[in-house]
């Protein structure tokens, strides 16, 4: 008996481990009709194989004559002891029955489930197994003769006129089976709701699409693979020309996606991105593809004319699957994508749903985690901002960021911008993919405004038209507030056209939330196909992005080289700068005078690295003091809000 009792719970402490709150007895989130079959069969057949229950509960009503019985060969027989005796067994048999029924319900496969069932009930038959091989002599000859005498002898009840001893076994029975049908049904009915589903499902899911892209002018059709009116189809603003549209980049599709549980496609949720469904003519969908057992990403709206199956215009499909929910591990990372062929690539498909985590561990550690699985992150440090990302994983990055074009000498040298970050009424960030918006703070009327972004996987150093920006009246007011509103009414960077627009600096593929630190790639527009697709080839330039905040503070920014102190060269308020001595040179001053960057004499070459950086110093000379001085006029008309007299997008290649 302790044996089996304990084989028994420990059994049943296995199938409920780490069960979740909404889900106890951890049964699948759905089930084929002919699971639920097997069940309504494994359930009837366990109330006939247990009858332990009934009769020890009939024993216990009807109880044995033990004065007879003493007289019979056992003279310490008492009734303490036949009640003891049928309560282990009572016991016995209930925990069996409790664990079946949740093999039973945690079952998803008709073999696996009989075969459970099966083991369970052999388990639950150890004492019969026992006293079988007692019969047979195997535990010793005296043993052997207890086991015989006790098989042979005729228990005889005491007779209860009032109630038959047949009733209390087919009763036990009904109500037996009343019970484990009623808490099936219950599971069932959570199952057929999609409760359960619903209970299990991830909060959002963070995705990333791949590199891929579709390049929709080599179409071999007339029309365009998106209706005209396609502006009227939805509220997503579009900057992207419908009949001449762009190559479709997946990756601008990247970024978090959450269930919409009013919209069910064969008892599974449909994932719309950031747009939802109320914009679903251009919303990025996830949804299960019955016909032919797959995930499936669309756009609906898109047509291409291309007949790709049974699930309609699919641009992205999973391996074939049975999983009710996109974050199924069981569902493969390698997906194939639609490139006007189809061609294999890798998906990442990430929860984030801090709820799904103890304490603060699902923020790491630097927020609190809400009901509804967002978290609320703390300030980072004294800065008076929050910690970045979904998950609190981000420090704040920088504020203000320089952006250079080093090339292979200083003679390539160049400043290409002076970054702001955009900012709300509030005084808090424009956010685009959860990430900053920068803006090159420059002449304002000039025709187009630069600014630095995240579009899904890569940084852009990108222009867009002002009248994009700002409207065409030119009296209306065009500035911070304006980008700000450009930039977050649900800013998607394929249908704003993003790289269309005039992008001439993309960092490699990247989930940073800084534009700092990053390799980046020139990219050559309008000449021809090379590694990102139509739009040009890339090519290393020497670009980079710098962050330097006005905080001197900082140990060692400068190295030995220089001191740190206000760049007031270009009216900034907001930021350092390393003002370099005894030949030293570079935004940190980090090119000693013997650095093959470093230029040969100091006053020899007049060109921007020497103004920005050997100017001041020591024996310079002043051959270059006028050229300087017009360098310096152009970078102080760039960072104030006032007319110039020439644009410095041409004096230095900006943008």
């Amino acid at each position: 008996f302790a044996l089996e009792m304990a084989v028994l719970l420990l059994t049943l402490l296995n199938l409920l481990k780490d069960a979740p709150d909404f889900n106890g007895l951890k049964a699948p989130i759905n089930n084929p009709p002919e699971v639920i079959a097997a069940q309504v069969c494994a359930m009837v057949v366990l109330v006939l194989l247990r009858t332990d229950c009934y009769v020890t509960l009939s024993n216990a009503m009807f109880l044995m004559d033990l004065e007879a019985l003493s007289r019979d060969g056992y003279p310490k027989a008492t009734r303490s002891k036949w009640i003891l005796c049928h309560a282990c067994r009572f016991s016995e048999g209930l925990v069996s029955i409790l664990v079946s029924f949740v093999f039973i319900v945690q079952a998803y496969d008709v073999l696996e489930l009989f075969k459970d069932f099966a083991a369970i009930q052999f388990v639950a038959s150890l004492d019969n197994v026992a006293f079988i091989v007692a019969m047979n002599g195997l535990s010793g000859r005296v043993v052997k003769s207890t086991a015989r005498y006790i098989a042979n002898t005729e228990f005889m009840p005491v007779k209860n006129r009032r109630i038959k001893r047949s009733w209390v076994g087919c009763g036990a029975s009904a109500l037996m089976f009343a019970m484990l049908l009623g808490g099936w049904a219950y599971i069932l009915s959570t199952q057929e709701s999609n409760y359960l589903l619903m209970s299990s499902a991830c909060r959002r899911l963070d995705i990333k699409l791949g590199q891929e892209s579709y390049d929709l002018s080599n179409l071999n059709r007339v029309s365009s693979p998106f209706p005209s009116d396609l502006a009227n189809r939805t509220n997503t603003p579009l900057l992207l020309n419908p009949d001449n549209p762009s190559e479709l980049f997946y990756a601008y599709f990247n970024g978090m996606y959450t269930a919409d549980w009013e919209e069910i496609i064969d008892n599974r949720p449909v994932y719309y991105d950031f747009q939802g469904r109320e914009n679903a003519a251009t919303a990025g969908k996830f949804w299960y593809c019955a016909k032919e057992s797959t995930w499936v990403f669309t756009i609906a709206a898109f047509d291409d004319g291309v007949s790709r199956g049974e699930c309609d215009q699919w641009l992205a499909r999973s391996e074939k699957t049975e999983a009710f929910l996109l974050e199924d591990e069981s569902i493969s990372s390698e997906w194939t994508v639609w490139t006007g062929a189809t061609t294999k690539t890798t998906f990442e498909i990430d929860c984030i749903d801090c709820t799904r985590y103890e304490g603060e561990s699902g923020c790491n550690f630097n927020g609190e985690c809400n009901p509804d699985g967002t978290c609320a992150c703390r300030e980072f440090g004294n800065g008076g901002e929050p910690w970045f990302g979904e998950s609190c994983q981000a420090p704040p990055p920088c504020r203000p960021v320089d952006a250079f074009v080093l090339g292979e000498t200083s003679e390539d040298y160049r400043q290409v911008a002076h970054y702001m970050p955009v900012l709300n009424m509030d005084g808090s960030r424009v956010l685009t993919y959860q990430r900053p918006v920068y803006w090159n703070k420059r002449n304002l009327d000039a025709e187009r405004q630069n600014f630095l972004l995240y579009t899904g996987s890569r940084w852009y150093a990108t222009d867009w038209p002002i009248v994009d920006l700002c409207g065409t009246d030119a009296s209306a007011p065009c500035g911070m507030a304006q980008f700000a509103q450009f930039f977050t009414s649900d800013f998607h960077a394929y249908w704003f056209d993003t790289l269309t627009t005039n992008t001439d600096y993309i960092s490699v593929v990247t989930d940073s939330f800084t534009p700092v630190g990053l390799e980046w790639l020139s990219l050559g527009q309008g000449r021809t196909a090379g590694d990102f697709g139509t739009f040009g080839f890339t090519y290393e330039e020497g670009f980079a992005v710098h962050c330097f905040n006005s905080n001197c503070d900082q140990s060692g920014l400068c190295g030995t080289g220089g001191d740190c102190m206000n760049d007031s060269r270009y009216n900034l308020t907001i930021r350092s700068w390393c003002q370099c001595e005894a030949g030293w040179s570079g935004y940190f001053c980090q090119f000693s005078p013997e650095h093959p960057y470093a230029p040969e004499g100091h006053g020899e070459t007049c060109n921007e690295y020497f103004c920005d950086y050997l100017e001041h110093q020591e024996g310079s000379g002043t051959n270059c003091s006028a050229y300087c001085a017009q360098t310096r006029a152009m970078k102080t008309c760039w960072n104030t809000p006032t007319v110039c007299t020439f644009d410095p997008k041409d004096q230095l290649r900006i943008g």
